[in-house]
């Protein structure tokens, strides 16, 4: 990676964090880093673009926000090709049991 794309990466990652934080949300800088793993001087400096964010954190980020319904962390972070966390909705999940249940001869 050279060092303007890596320049643009930290920049497009401290701004997807940024949007989420206070004072566009209630979250503040302790949350985020608990939820990234890490103490918040260590997510400071990823936030100030000091050092880079080890790839489970980032993981460990997009699952907390998605968690909170807010499924385009990833996609702001890395571009809008990326497909987004999601869960199964409900109907897939019972849909896919009858199948199992139906093939060991459990459901009609």
């Amino acid at each position: 990676m050279s060092a303007a794309s890596s320049r643009n990466f930290a920049e497009s990652l401290a701004n997807a964090v940024r949007r989420r934080m206070a004072p566009h949300t209630g979250l503040q800088p302790k949350q985020v880093a608990y939820a990234a793993g890490c103490s918040p001087d260590t997510f400071m400096r990823w936030y100030r673009g000091e050092c880079r964010m080890p790839a489970e954190a980032m993981g460990n980020l997009a699952r907390f926000f998605a968690s909170m319904g807010d499924r385009s962390f990833l996609g702001e972070v890395y571009g809008h090709d990326v497909v987004p966390l999601a869960r199964p909705a409900a109907s897939e999940i019972a849909a896919e049991l009858v199948d199992i249940l139906r093939a060991k001869g459990v459901a009609a």
